[in-house]
C-alpha cells in the first residue's frame, strides 16, 4: 500500500497521557522498526516531552540519527473541522476560535484534507521544545490523515446515506461520518475500557441513524478491544490499513 522511500522515517505521536516514537524500518539504510512508548501526566507539558524524548535517546541511539522526515501527529487534540472553503476565504480562524478554548501561548494550526479543513490548538512552547531535537518536523492532526484516507474509498450506490466509521487507534475510538462525499461528523473519544466503547459507539450510531456502518483498524497496534456485537451496533464492512505510516506516505510524502 506504501512507498517505503516516501514513508516518513519517524512518526512522534502525541496524546494526553503518552508519547510514542515509531521509527519504519528502511533495509535501504539500515533502519531497524522500532516502537517505544512514555507515559506523561498533564497534557503537552514540554517538560514532561522533553523527558520523555530524553529517555527515548538514551535507550534507542539510533533516534539520535537526522531524519529526512519526522512527523508530529496529534491523536486526541481538541478539533473542529468545516468546508475547506471557509479557509480560503480567511474565516477559519475565527469560527476555530468560537469552538476551541485557546489559552495562553496556545496558537491555532490548520490543514486541508480532501475537501475540509481541520483547525487545533498546539502550545508554542511544546512544538518549540520539539524542533530543539528535530528542527525539520512538520505537524498534523490525526483526523486530517484519516478523512484524507477515507475519502479515497470507492463511492457507495447511495451517497446520501450516512456512512458510519468506527476507528480504533491506541486507546481511542475515533468516529467520523460521511453523507455525499462530505464529512459531517467527527469525534475523538478516550477509552479506559470495554464499556466505554460500547457507551460511545452505540450514542453516536444512535444520533446519527446510519445506513452503513464501518470499523477500522490497524494491522500493527492492536488496541484490544472488541466491538459490541451486531445486535447493539452492526458493522457492514471492515477496513485494515498497514500502519499509520503508510497512510503518512499518502497524505504528506517524504520530501514534499
Amino acid at each position: 500500500m506504501s512507498n517505503v522511500a516516501n514513508q516518513p522515517e519517524l512518526i512522534i505521536t502525541l496524546s494526553q497521557d503518552k508519547v510514542r516514537l515509531s521509527l519504519a524500518g528502511n533495509p535501504q539504510n539500515g533502519l531497524q522498526h522500532l516502537d517505544a512508548s512514555y507515559p506523561i501526566q498533564g497534557l503537552f507539558r514540554e517538560e514532561q516531552i522533553s523527558q520523555s524524548l530524553d529517555l527515548a535517546l538514551t535507550e534507542h541511539p539510533t533516534l539520535v540519527d537526522q531524519f529526512n522526515c519526522v512527523e508530529v501527529v496529534m491523536l486526541d487534540r481538541p478539533n473542529v473541522f468545516m468546508p475547506s472553503w471557509y479557509l480560503h476565504n480567511g474565516k477559519a480562524g475565527d469560527i476555530a476560535s468560537r469552538y476551541l478554548r485557546i489559552r495562553a501561548g496556545e496558537i491555532v494550526s490548520s490543514e486541508t484534507s480532501a475537501n475540509s479543513v481541520f483547525c487545533y490548538t498546539l502550545p508554542a512552547v511544546t512544538i518549540d521544545v520539539l524542533k530543539e531535537y528535530y528542527s525539520n518536523i512538520a505537524c498534523t492532526h490525526i483526523t486530517s490523515v484519516l478523512w484524507h484516507t477515507l475519502s479515497k474509498q470507492p463511492a457507495r450506490p447511495d451517497k446520501s446515506q450516512v456512512l458510519l466509521y468506527h476507528i480504533l487507534y491506541d486507546q481511542l475510538l475515533i468516529s467520523m461520518a460521511v453523507k455525499n462525499g462530505k464529512l459531517i461528523f467527527s469525534k475523538t473519544f478516550n477509552l479506559t475500557g470495554e464499556e466505554d466503547l460500547t457507551y460511545f459507539t452505540i450514542a453516536v450510531s444512535r444520533m446519527l441513524k446510519p445506513k452503513e456502518q464501518c470499523l477500522v483498524t490497524f494491522d500493527d497496534h492492536n488496541t484490544g478491544y472488541i466491538m459490541p456485537g451486531d445486535k447493539l451496533v452492526k458493522i457492514d464492512q471492515r477496513l485494515s490499513f498497514p500502519s499509520l505510516q503508510s497512510l503518512m506516505t499518502s497524505f504528506r510524502p517524504c520530501g514534499s
